[in-house]
């Protein structure tokens, strides 16, 4: 059972908007199945679709698990000079035993331009450590496709780690809702890329001796 504390007034704010979205579901002035739609989008597609604004920010060149090591450079995947994917990129492409029927290279009809920040992990963590020292929503430290991270793979590979991992936080609808994964990328023995997809919240420890690294999306945020 998940455990987690609720303020007097929050809840109380909870309980009257469950209210009011039960009568209007109750009146049709909302559908379930909308409601469904809705919540099963990523929270950067939720706030597009409220009409927000998108801003750039600058992500940090630090945090406490870790350190930028691509400043000065221009690294952006899906750019109009890159081809689109159409040879296999990946040598190896294993998965989390739970993750049944999913597939990783497959190709992805929308891919947007996106810039990207290369760091290199400092101090020993999980997944959940590395994004929540950047101290903002994991939402905007995802890719939003497969895509993303193969062209990453295929056109940056000199900035993939030698002897370690290199991870990507991203999202994929599975089973009808939204999860966030996590791609692990290697350089075998035989100098061919491997892949591990794993679920976000693995505990995996991952040792700042390793100088694995992690890639992130120069990102977005959305306001009001």
């Amino acid at each position: 059972m998940m455990k987690k504390n609720i303020e007097i007034g929050s809840a109380e704010f909870l309980a009257d908007l469950l209210l009011v979205l039960f009568q209007k579901i109750r009146s049709g002035e909302i559908s379930v199945k909308y409601l469904e739609f809705f919540l099963n989008l990523s929270p950067k597609k939720r706030a597009e679709f409220m009409g927000r604004k998108i801003l750039g920010i600058v992500l940090p060149e630090k945090t406490s698990h870790l350190s930028l090591i691509s400043e000065g450079r221009d690294l952006v995947v899906g750019s109009p000079d890159t081809s689109p994917i159409d040879q296999k990129v990946f040598s190896k492409v294993l998965f989390n035993k739970n993750l049944k029927n999913i597939s990783f290279d497959i190709k992805q009809s929308e891919t947007e331009n996106v810039a990207v920040n290369v760091y290199e992990l400092i101090m020993d963590g999980n997944i959940l450590n590395i994004c929540h020292s950047f101290d903002m929503d994991k939402g905007v430290l995802a890719f939003d496709s497969e895509e993303q991270i193969k062209m990453f793979a295929r056109d940056h590979r000199c900035w993939l780690c030698l002897g370690g991992a290199t991870l990507f936080l991203f999202t994929k609808k599975i089973r009808g809702k939204e999860e966030f994964l996590v791609a692990s990328v290697t350089i075998g023995t035989d100098n061919c890329l491997n892949v591990y997809i794993d679920f976000f919240s693995n505990a995996i420890v991952w040792l700042a001796e390793g100088h694995h690294r992690f890639i992130a999306p120069n990102t977005e945020i959305l306001i009001s």
